[in-house]
């Protein structure tokens, strides 16, 4: 993300993570582009994702048609 020239429509990110949680990350991103639309992904409790930078929130295992729904639905269209 740091290098890329291109904005993003949506970050799909896992809510544990070795340097920063899924939150964490959101956040940051949401600080350089404020639109970012964030999926949160955990095997944990759904309820202790939700809130806070998530747009949404999937708990696995899922399986890709529900992933491309998500970010179908999650994503602004030009």
């Amino acid at each position: 993300a740091d290098q890329s020239l291109q904005p993003f429509d949506v970050l799909i990110t896992d809510l544990v993570m070795d340097a920063m949680d899924g939150r964490e990350l959101a956040k940051v991103m949401r600080t350089r582009q404020p639109w970012l639309r964030v999926v949160l992904v955990t095997a944990y409790d759904v309820g202790s994702a939700e809130g806070g930078e998530a747009d949404l929130v999937l708990s696995k295992p899922f399986d890709l048609p529900e992933l491309l729904r998500a970010i179908e639905v999650h994503t602004p269209r030009d």
